[in-house]
């Protein structure tokens, strides 16, 4: 850039150089003695002597012609030299003009060049981003895959999961089934059966309660179910009529943890109760806290 400035400049002052530079004179005058006069200046005639004082008319003619040669000559030269700056001015013109093409040219592909840039950085970060959709996109596809393929093991319950016989005592069934589309492994349950006064008290029991694992290894395929009983437990006429009345409540908990098939840890928490006319007809349903999966 700083090159092609200078190089405008210099061309820029060729031209007024040129013109301001006076004009060479003539090799005939300069450098060299004055030139004697002809011959015949001296030649007398053979009337007698001419060119004195009383008759100074053909020295003075012959200086007017030789003044008048010099101007002639000295006009041509000065054309010539006229002629050979107008041919200088041109060809420095024209020279100025390709000069500036070339600088023309030179930032329309700067121009160009940076275009260019542009657009390839706005390519690579569209292609970028694209990937990072896609990728996203392959996340999203694999999780929801997952979501709809994996093992969901649930607790669910039915007019039995609460018998007690004509001798008080009372046996409690859960049914852990495998809603999923696929097995489900290494399933660990652990549940706890007891009688709570209602309504619950703000600390809540329930929820510092602790119980064993019952620890199985073999897997529950799609739709397939196993059962969760208790250890009969006798339960005093006093207990069934309170559980009966409302007054007090069954509660049964417990939790189930399993590895699904894309070897992810799942978990399910459930909280059931029986009460009033639910325990009569022997059933259990749902506590409205204390129930979660994942």
């Amino acid at each position: 850039m700083i090159r092609i400035i200078i190089m405008i400049v210099l061309l820029l002052t060729l031209p007024m150089i040129a013109y301001s530079q006076d004009p060479v004179p003539t090799p005939s005058k300069v450098g060299q003695p004055p030139q004697q006069q002809p011959n015949k200046i001296k030649t007398e005639s053979p009337n007698g002597p001419r060119g004195t004082k009383d008759s100074p008319v053909f020295i003075e003619t012959l200086e007017r012609q030789v003044d008048r040669d010099d101007k002639v000559e000295e006009r041509k030269y000065r054309e010539n030299e006229t002629s050979i700056n107008k041919r200088l001015v041109f060809f420095t013109g024209l020279m100025l003009l390709v000069a500036l093409g070339q600088a023309a040219l030179f930032f329309y592909q700067l121009r160009l060049m940076r275009k260019t840039m542009i657009d390839t950085e706005k390519a690579a970060s569209a292609a970028q981003k694209s990937a990072e959709v896609a990728e996203k996109t392959v996340e999203i596809m694999s999780d929801t895959a997952q979501r709809q393929l994996r093992a969901y093991i649930f607790v669910k319950t039915d007019d039995k999961s609460v018998v007690l016989d004509s001798d008080s005592v009372l046996t409690v069934t859960t049914i852990v089934k495998n809603f999923g589309q696929t097995p489900a492994h290494n399933i660990i349950t652990s549940q706890h059966i007891g009688t709570y006064v209602l309504p619950i008290s703000p600390d809540n029991p329930l929820d510092n309660l602790s119980f064993a694992d019952n620890s199985s290894t073999s897997a529950l395929a799609p739709g397939e179910v196993t059962y969760i009983r208790n250890n009969p437990q006798k339960l005093t006429a006093r207990l069934i009529a309170d559980i009966e009345s409302g007054v007090v409540a069954l509660f049964v908990l417990g939790e189930i943890k399993y590895y699904d098939s894309f070897g992810t840890p799942q978990s399910t928490k459930y909280r059931m109760f029986s009460t009033g006319e639910v325990f009569i007809r022997k059933g259990l349903t749902y506590y409205y806290d204390g129930n979660e999966a994942t």
